[in-house]
């Protein structure tokens, strides 16, 4: 029996030690180590270009190129993007794309129609920095050629004015003649038709006295509005400048300039 006792004891006690050894914690710690070393390079350049967009013509017609000033003073640039679109579209149409100095696009300005347009452009330089957008507006006239004739010397009573467009008939709805005091920001229209040339009747007795400014519009197929050159006309029928300008649509005629007597 004590034999007995002793054997269940000592397996036992086996059993404890043994769950003793497993359950204790470790105090072990694994350090890592090494000889390597990392190189980290900084940018050259962090700064993204300059740009401008050179002047524009205005009406713009033909072939026009669009030129862009692009420096870096860090680097260089790499590229520069120009693009295009109607006044006040959602979207932009690429232009081009220019990788060499000068800078420029060739834009045939006849593949759209007339009328208002921006024009944008940034550059990359040679770090992948990107510049910002730079824009400009400009008019596109490539309508007919138009002209607005006047009598010469001091307009009084009736006159006749005539707008008068040489080619593309086909491609325009209606033209018309507009005039307004010399200072003043606001045209009135003088008379709107559709025959070539056009001619009205200026009543010159129902407005002030002064110097007027008058010039001739076509509206193209596609809606834009092609303008003559402003030309500038002196009114004289004794009457002062306090008397109340009223704009009027004058008849719409047919024939040659001539002051006409009332």
């Amino acid at each position: 029996m004590h034999h007995l006792r002793s054997g269940v004891f000592l397996t036992l006690a086996a059993a404890l030690g043994m769950s003793a050894v497993t359950a204790a914690p470790s105090s072990a710690t694994f350090t890592a180590r090494s000889a390597s070393t990392a190189t980290v390079a900084a940018a050259v350049d962090w700064v993204p270009p300059t740009v401008s967009l050179q002047p524009l013509p205005s009406p713009a017609s033909g072939a026009v190129t669009v030129a862009v000033d692009a420096v870096d003073a860090e680097s260089s640039v790499a590229q520069v993007a120009i693009e295009i679109r109607p006044a006040g579209a959602s979207s932009w149409t690429p232009l081009c794309t220019d990788t060499t100095a000068p800078f420029a696009c060739a834009w045939d300005t006849t593949t759209v129609s007339g009328g208002q347009y921006e024009v944008r452009a940034r550059a990359v330089d040679a770090y992948q920095n990107v510049s910002g957008w730079v824009s400009a507006s400009v008019a596109v006239a490539n309508g007919p050629a138009l002209v607005v004739r006047v009598p010469s010397g001091t307009l009084w009573a009736t006159v006749r004015v005539t707008a008068e467009r040489t080619g593309g008939s086909t491609t325009v709805r209606s033209q018309g003649i507009d005039m307004r005091r010399v200072g003043s920001s606001a045209w009135a229209s003088l008379c709107e038709g559709w025959g070539n040339p056009l001619s009205c009747n200026w009543q010159t007795h129902k407005y002030p006295d002064g110097a007027y400014e008058l010039r001739a519009w076509s509206q193209e197929a596609g809606g834009g509005v092609v303008y003559s050159d402003v030309v500038r006309a002196q009114v004289g029928n004794g009457k002062g400048a306090s008397v109340a300008s009223t704009a009027t649509t004058d008849a719409v005629t047919g024939g040659s300039t001539e002051q006409v007597t009332p």
